[in-house]
């Protein structure tokens, strides 16, 4: 079941719970402004024993604090159903839901910890080096040189990369087809070591920055480097940068 109603108090900093509103408000939530025991979720800055009280017979409590850094705490004082936060990392984290979405998925997101995501990183870098040597190797100085390249994809990705006419030279004597070989990606990745990369540990890494469906492309892609192909296609390697490289920014800008 989607929808909710919540409850917000923070008299000091009304820019912050107004902003909190606002996301709570995008993610299919309806503000309670007077009774909280009206409210499914009751947010506040700071700590209130009349609110502390309300939570135990009518629903969520979540206490954020200016603090910097500080993770998600369970069973604040003893409450079960209770937590307590930054409110930098509580934006931060409910910025990875989409609409509409649940009490339920508001407490999986705001509790979740943190995890690397050391394998979408690397692929990223290796996304990177694949894509300049390329565009270097077939004479793109810049991303606007003759309206080229004329693939949207590998466009958009040069841009992200900030791709440039002295980013060329430092990889325009690289041969193409050592980037395309497989063999370049997965000594990076670690395919079949212990701990090493899998379809399911990046499907992980994806669910932990964002709520969105995994993408075709990214299976499309693990499949090529297990069944030893050679990764010719520039454009699917510009989506899967551009994917895993937009929800990496999102997740830790």
């Amino acid at each position: 079941m989607t929808g909710f109603k919540f409850y917000l108090s923070d008299e000091d900093h009304p820019t912050m719970r107004d902003d909190l509103a606002v996301l709570l408000r995008s993610l299919g939530g309806q503000q309670e402004e007077e009774d909280p025991t009206q409210a499914q979720i009751i947010i506040v800055h700071g700590n209130s024993d009349q609110l502390e009280e309300t939570l135990h017979e009518h629903g969520i409590y979540i206490e954020y604090t200016t603090a910097e850094g500080l993770s998600c705490q369970p069973n604040l004082r003893g409450m079960k159903k209770s937590y307590k936060i930054s409110f930098s990392l509580l934006v931060k984290r409910l910025k990875r839901l989409t609409t509409p979405t649940s009490i339920h998925d508001i407490v999986q997101v705001i509790t979740k910890p943190e995890k690397p995501v050391t394998y979408s990183a690397s692929i990223v870098v290796l996304c990177q080096g694949y894509l300049a040597v390329h565009a270097a190797t077939s004479g793109y100085a810049s991303i606007i040189e003759n309206s080229q390249p004329p693939d949207t994809a590998f466009k958009e990705a040069l841009k992200l990369m900030g791709w440039s006419e002295k980013a060329r030279d430092l990889v325009k004597n690289v041969d193409i087809h050592i980037v395309q070989d497989p063999s370049w990606w997965k000594s990076v990745l670690q395919f079949g070591t212990y701990n090493g990369f899998s379809l399911n540990v990046l499907k992980e890494e994806w669910d932990f920055m964002t709520s969105d469906v995994f993408p075709d492309e990214l299976p499309t892609f693990v499949a090529a480097l297990l069944n030893d192909n050679m990764i010719t296609d520039h454009n699917i390697v510009a989506r899967v940068y551009c994917l895993l490289a937009a929800k990496l920014q999102s997740t830790f800008s």
